[in-house]
């Protein structure tokens, strides 16, 4: 995405910010929110299923635009 490096955070929304001034299309935001998360998701807070499901098919999603439009 024209040389430049993304900040290290975990806001999706803010990634997604620069990367489509960097050039990347605009993307549906829902797929974001989706797959946007606590920490603790990683660790000891459970969490259903069925949104797990919908965050993996989300963040497959935002991957299959991003490379579709990678140069």
């Amino acid at each position: 995405m024209k040389g430049k490096n993304p900040p290290k955070i975990h806001i999706l929304n803010n990634l997604l910010d620069q990367a489509e001034r960097l050039g990347l299309p605009p993307l549906n935001r829902s797929l974001v929110k989706d797959v946007q998360c606590s920490p603790s998701v990683r660790y000891d807070e459970p969490v259903e299923l069925s949104d797990a499901v919908n965050a993996y098919h989300s963040a497959v999603k935002i991957c299959h635009h991003v490379a579709l439009h990678y140069k």
